[in-house]
């Protein structure tokens, strides 16, 4: 079977210098001063959100182009949303125009996750996950914010607690103030980049640095009590908020936590289950509770609409899958990596086919398997591009971690936990680009992964120290006590 060539007539094929410039926009090298600078950025954020103003965009911009994504040569209209507002930290566009639609959809019916496009009711955020579209208009409803301060306020909120909590987290329960340095700087680090990419993938670093430090201590105290009962509960009542905003940003936490909670905590079998109950069950608080919202929203749009029930599910695997295909430059999947690839894919198929329904998705699934029948080598060329990449990252952000490795095998069971973590993280990476959105997570385990090996190579060095120093610091005390009790000679 021939797959039909989709022809873009405006989209230069320049790839590898529209790659470059693309990257020099989006990220920035970052310094020890731009690090230092987030701790200004925290104290700065209560003066961005309520110093917000209305932006007129300018009718001359209407028609600017950009590029569909850092790896697409495909050039398409900028989204502008008349009358926005900036925010604190950045977001999306599109997102942004989809809150807005939420919030007028909520204003007419009631219903929580409803929006309206303009002419009719539609799902809210339909290509993302509900958490997002449901908290911020509780934040609006509950203190009486605009759109735009209630999206600042959520996720400068989700940026200053996460990165406070793992602050503290790593304080205790790293073992010596080298490693505490190394951990605090690496945290700031991260925060900078999660701030500077901003939008829900910041959700992708807030995870895992909130929870890990904490579920990490825990289980190195080796005691089971109340307490631990608690904060399994709120790690899971944490990831799961996570989850229902962004799902990479709750796997990769879950399975960390869990691998953690069987291989590590020296407590007793049934303990052990205790706490992977507790955990999982705060886990499915806010996931079960966004679900019924969405039942609700399903029951409102049958009856009121004429979206079927069919239409109501997201089906994206197959849409990532086949846009990721454009990684390498191939005729196949002409313009790179950008969701209009596979839009236009469809609707030159079947125009009437709604944006991930179901036969949305049965129409790209069977050109994947149409173009993984023909060209079987070039999947699988694309795919090592994209493994290529998730190994580079791992072996520069977890640099540190690897190196304790042959110094200390023991840090092998840090790895070890974090392993599963890793792989969750990098499969969006594998299946769709690497792009730096993708990569949050990534680089966040690598780099969490870094420190605890960090810290747990130390421990040898601190212990010999501590027996050199002892002895002397010993003899001081005894000079220093009969000194004050006037016997010394």
């Amino acid at each position: 079977m021939r797959t039909s060539v989709l022809r873009i007539e405006d989209s230069p094929r320049l790839r590898n210098s529209l790659v470059g410039q693309c990257a020099r926009d989006r990220v920035k090298p970052i310094t020890i001063g731009r690090a230092c600078y987030v701790v200004l950025v925290f104290l700065l954020t209560a003066s961005a959100v309520c110093s917000a103003k209305r932006v007129e965009l300018p009718a001359a911009q209407t028609q600017q182009l950009e590029p569909c994504g850092l790896f697409s040569d495909l050039r398409v209209p900028a989204l502008l949303v008349p009358g926005s507002e900036p925010t604190a930290i950045r977001i999306m566009s599109s997102r942004y125009r989809d809150l807005r639609q939420a919030k007028d959809g909520y204003d007419r019916t009631g219903v929580g996750l409803v929006a309206f496009d303009g002419t009719t009711f539609v799902p809210a955020g339909f290509s993302d996950d509900p958490g997002m579209y449901y908290y911020i208009l509780l934040i609006s409803r509950a203190f009486h914010l605009s759109l735009a301060r209630s999206i600042s306020a959520f996720f400068v909120t989700v940026l200053v607690l996460s990165a406070a909590v793992g602050f503290a987290g790593l304080l205790l329960v790293l073992r010596g103030w080298p490693s505490r340095i190394f951990g605090i700087a690496t945290l700031s680090g991260l925060t900078f980049v999660a701030y500077r990419l901003g939008d829900v993938y910041l959700f992708e670093f807030a995870v895992p640095v909130a929870v890990i430090p904490w579920i990490v201590w825990q289980v190195w105290k080796r005691t089971h009590d109340w307490r631990t009962n608690v904060l399994f509960v709120v790690v899971g009542v944490v990831i799961g908020l996570g989850a229902t905003v962004r799902t990479v940003a709750g796997v990769p936490a879950l399975l960390f936590a869990l691998v953690l909670v069987a291989t590590q905590f020296k407590v007793g079998n049934s303990r052990r289950v205790i706490s992977t109950c507790l955990l999982l069950a705060g886990v499915l608080c806010p996931v079960v509770y966004l679900h019924h919202v969405e039942s609700e929203r399903n029951a409102f749009l049958l009856t009121r609409t004429a979206i079927q029930a069919d239409d109501l599910s997201r089906h994206a695997f197959w849409h990532f899958a086949y846009v990721g295909l454009g990684f390498v430059n191939n005729p196949y999947v002409p313009g790179g990596v950008c969701d209009e690839i596979g839009k236009a894919k469809v609707w030159a198929i079947a125009p009437e086919a709604p944006y991930l329904s179901g036969l949305y998705d049965r129409i790209l699934r069977r050109e994947v398997l149409a173009i993984a029948a023909d060209h079987l080598s070039f999947v699988f060329l694309t795919i090592a591009a994209k493994l290529g990449v998730v190994v580079v990252i791992i072996a520069v952000f977890g640099s540190v971690g690897l190196v304790a490795v042959l110094f200390r095998p023991a840090n092998k069971s840090v790895w070890a936990t974090f392993w599963p973590a890793l792989l969750a993280s990098g499969l969006p990476v594998v299946m769709v680009a690497p792009s730096p959105q993708y990569l949050v997570s990534l680089i966040t385990f690598a780099s969490m992964c870094s420190v605890f090996c960090f810290d747990e190579a130390l421990q040898p060095v601190l212990a010999y120290t501590r027996k050199a120093v002892e002895p002397a610091h010993t003899k001081y005390l005894t000079w220093w006590s009969s000194v004050k009790d006037g016997t010394s000679v």
